[in-house]
């Protein structure tokens, strides 16, 4: 991370009453915060099923999970193969290391939208 980047965090004790514990999670960065936007760019190293064998999602560079919707993941398969190079954009776990696909750009152009279901209102 870029020093002259960082945001100006309160000192952790600074808010705190004399004898009360200081808890780390109260002074998360913004920037790294769970839930935050988030951009991958990566190579499918392959696409992930759910238990009723529908693509929900894919890896990338064999480290990276990205969640798509199920009403994505058929125009996912139409323009996207393994080992071709997509990019993510989305928005982080708040749990687990996964980012939630909003859209995907893939090789040849084609831009998925994977952000909400067109079908439900």
């Amino acid at each position: 991370m870029n020093i002259e980047n960082t945001p100006n965090l309160p000192h952790p004790e600074a808010n705190n009453k004399p004898g009360e514990a200081h808890h780390p999670e109260d002074h998360k960065s913004p920037a790294t915060s769970p839930g935050d936007p988030a951009s991958i760019t990566g190579k499918i190293t392959k696409f992930l099923f759910n238990a009723h064998s529908d693509v929900d999602g894919l890896l990338l560079d064999g480290q990276h999970q990205v969640h798509v919707h199920p009403h994505a993941a058929q125009e996912l398969m139409k323009s996207a193969k393994v080992g071709q190079t997509v990019i993510i954009q989305g928005t982080k776990s708040k749990s687990v290391d996964l980012v939630f696909a909003v859209s995907i750009a893939c090789e040849n152009g084609v831009v998925v939208n994977a952000a909400h279901d067109p079908k439900k209102k």
